[in-house]
């Protein structure tokens, strides 16, 4: 009886333990039966949608899912159905008491067979926020991305391995490849020549100090004046055609050594 007594409450211990696990995880968990109904769903379901558990008992789980998503939906169900353990996660948006939409991924693992279980248990976890925090960020990299495809002149932002991070379209026509094939791409490996180069050293020179740099030199016919600015991330190019200004500068040097002082006789 003792040794029984014990059992029991260790048992009755382990329970408490995951019940307590459960209660305080963020993530959302459902246990469905082979045809959707919700037979268990942890507190933080209430949490997140505002829905208690005797609402959504003996419900279908489909009655919850967007009307948009619920094809989608009921086809990786039965996706579940037919074969055992995890499947890939779904993005789908389900319906909070205050019939607001909620962007959750959810990832189910189909444990019908375990008699422990007897059902499909489903994992949800509320993305609405992450979500919008992407679409502002892509956003305002689409924003900076146009603003800077308006600049006449060639931008180079550089990891500080030396990787493009970015480039707009007046540097993408002045080493003659499309961006997609710059952007994530070592620069020495895109331009081995390029290593040699007084612009290469001064890429790598602000990388080192995390000082602004400055370099010039001719580059594929042209003659180039880069600002080089040293940021956390890297350093960022903008360079500048020089080519009129300098042809100008040495045309003006090569007249002036024509010049003949003053009080030389030529014959």
């Amino acid at each position: 009886i003792t040794q029984k007594k014990a059992i029991e409450d260790l048992l009755r211990r382990s329970e408490n333990h995951y019940r307590m696990l459960i209660k305080n995880v963020s993530d959302m968990i459902l246990v469905l039966d082979a045809d959707g109904t919700i037979r268990y769903q942890s507190p933080s379901v209430e949490s997140v949608t505002g829905f208690k558990f005797q609402d959504s008992k003996g419900r279908s789980v489909f009655d919850y899912i967007h009307p948009d998503d619920l094809p989608a939906a009921e086809r990786t169900f039965k996706t579940y159905l037919k074969q055992p353990g995890p499947v890939p996660p779904l993005e789908l948006r389900i319906k909070s008491k205050q019939g607001q939409w909620i962007l959750v991924e959810a990832l189910a693992n189909n444990l019908l067979n375990d008699p422990a279980i007897s059902g499909i248990v489903v994992n949800a976890r509320d993305i609405t926020g992450r979500r919008r925090m992407e679409l502002s960020v892509a956003e305002s990299e689409e924003k900076h991305r146009r603003l800077l495809n308006s600049i006449q002149s060639p931008v180079l932002a550089l990891k500080k391995d030396m990787t493009i991070y970015y480039c707009n379209q007046a540097y993408s026509g002045f080493v003659g490849r499309p961006i997609p094939e710059l952007e994530g791409r070592k620069l020495i490996e895109l331009f081995p020549s390029f290593q040699k180069t007084k612009s290469y050293a001064a890429y790598l020179k602000a990388v080192e100090t995390g000082q602004d740099q400055t370099s010039e030199g001719l580059i594929n016919g042209m003659y180039l004046r880069a600002r080089i600015f040293s940021m956390d991330w890297g350093i960022l190019a903008i360079s500048e055609d020089v080519t009129a200004q300098q042809t100008a500068a040495e045309s003006g040097d090569a007249k002036r050594s024509l010049v003949v002082p003053a009080g030389i006789c030529l014959g």
